[in-house]
Formats: C-alpha cells, sequence, structure tokens
C-alpha cells in the first residue's frame, strides 16, 4: 500500500494530517521531528511504501532542511512538498533549491493539499 509520509514537529497537525489524508483516501507513516523522519527514511521497506513527503521547514531537532539535505545525500527519489507557517522566500528557495516539488502555507485546506498531492504524485 502507497504511503505518505507527514514529518512535522506540532504533534495537533500530525493528528488533523492523518485525519485529513485517510479521508480522501490515503495511509500515513507520521513523524514529529526530523529525527523520527530519518528512522522511516532508513527502513527500506517502509521507504519503498512512501510515495510523497510533506515536511515541516522549521523543526528543534532537525530543519526540513536538514532533513531534505540528508533525503539528498541518501538519495532517496520521493517527490516532498514542504509546508510552513512561514512565508520565508530565501527559505523557500533553499527548499527548492534542494529539490522540492512545491510548498504550502500553513494554514492550508483538505482541498489544497489534495490538489498538491494530486499533482505532483500519481498514488
Amino acid at each position: 500500500m502507497s504511503k505518505i509520509l507527514f514529518v512535522d514537529n506540532e504533534v495537533a497537525i500530525l493528528k488533523v494530517a492523518r485525519l485529513v489524508l485517510s479521508s480522501i483516501g490515503y495511509e500515513t507513516y507520521l513523524a514529529s521531528s526530523g529525527n523520527e523522519g530519518v528512522e522511516i527514511l532508513s527502513d527500506k521497506d517502509k521507504q519503498q511504501e512512501i510515495k510523497m513527503i510533506f515536511l515541516d521547514l522549521e523543526m528543534p531537532d532537525m530543519s526540513g532542511l536538514e532533513l531534505l539535505e540528508w533525503i539528498n545525500k541518501n538519495n532517496i527519489k520521493i517527490p516532498t512538498i514542504l509546508q510552513t507557517g512561514l512565508d520565508d522566500k530565501e527559505e523557500i528557495g533553499k527548499a527548492m533549491a534542494l529539490g522540492i516539488k512545491d510548498y504550502l502555507i500553513k494554514p492550508y485546506t483538505k482541498e489544497q493539499l489534495h490538489q498538491s498531492i494530486l499533482t505532483h504524485q500519481s498514488i
């Protein structure tokens, strides 16, 4: 079964993400930190199930940019969408240079989330 990895340090956002993604037909892996994201992506079986990553920019242990660098260094080719509460063009530009497919500014709607998935991945 194809899954979406959702990485965000805010537990409430993870809970809502699971509910929203489930309501539109997707299963999830949830990570509450960049380090948990690395742990999930380091498992080759889980990595093969993941068809898209949603990644928060600001996290305390490992930023979204640091996780993107780790993903690139490990040659993981999963479409990644940045999600952030900050409309920081410089940070978004850095993420684009690291290969994100798109970004969403929080708060975003269920429809925006679904459209981003449909646009960037055929799950």
